[in-house]
């Protein structure tokens, strides 16, 4: 589960993935990114969403169009899904079987509620 690292490389995330993938406790990886639409809802302030304006949401756009080529040129697909990441991880692993979620820990206080709400809809 990618959030803001949209890179390939020294990423955690890729690396502890492939070194599941070769030592076999993994049969295969899907690379995967929330696009959350309450962050690009208007507030009723005139500006946008806590933490997203139209300069932000743009490199974001930017990035994750740079980092699917880059996913794409190791062989993968990066699914980007638009909803809540405890709804599309948990409805991911259900259509899978996947039983594993490889996320880079975050700093803000948002994105760790939304790691609690992932491991709790994953069941961990």
């Amino acid at each position: 589960w990618f959030r803001n690292d949209l890179r390939i490389d020294d990423n955690y995330v890729l690396l502890s993935a492939a070194q599941q993938l070769a030592n076999g406790t993994a049969a295969s990886v899907i690379p995967l990114f929330c696009l959350e639409p309450e962050k690009f809802a208007s507030n009723g302030t005139g500006f946008s969403g806590i933490r997203t304006d139209k300069f932000r949401a743009k490199f974001l756009f930017e990035s994750l169009d740079d980092f699917r080529k880059s996913i794409r040129s190791l062989g993968s697909e990066l699914l980007v899904v638009v909803g809540k990441p405890e709804r599309v991880i948990a409805s991911v692993m259900a259509h899978t079987g996947s039983r594993t979620v490889i996320a880079h820990r975050e700093v803000f206080w948002e994105d760790q509620q939304a790691e609690h709400a992932v491991r709790a809809a994953a069941g961990a």
